[in-house]
């Protein structure tokens, strides 16, 4: 984030860390226009794993976390939505 605050270069920041990464008034904020990027996590392991149970519970804790956290609306009214930055401009 140093080198975009810089001016030389640009990153993706997910929405979720947004709101620390503002905090430096050299960095601007852009948005992904429709449609926005989006992206799938997955669990996965192998066949033989003797800790298959062990996954099914980790899978199970992370859809009910997801499910107990309300989406945070953003501004373009997406939840999860991925924002771009980049340094100044002018």
């Amino acid at each position: 984030m140093q080198m975009v605050a810089s001016g030389y270069g640009v990153t993706l920041v997910p929405e979720v860390a947004v709101d620390v990464e503002v905090r430096d008034d050299r960095v601007k904020l852009l948005r992904f226009a429709e449609p926005q990027p989006r992206r799938s996590v997955g669990l996965a392991w192998r066949r033989t794993s003797p800790r298959k149970a062990d996954f099914h519970a980790l899978g199970r804790i992370v859809v009910a976390a997801l499910q107990v956290r309300a989406p945070r609306a953003t501004p373009a009214g997406r939840p999860g939505e991925r924002a771009a930055r980049t340094g100044r401009i002018g």
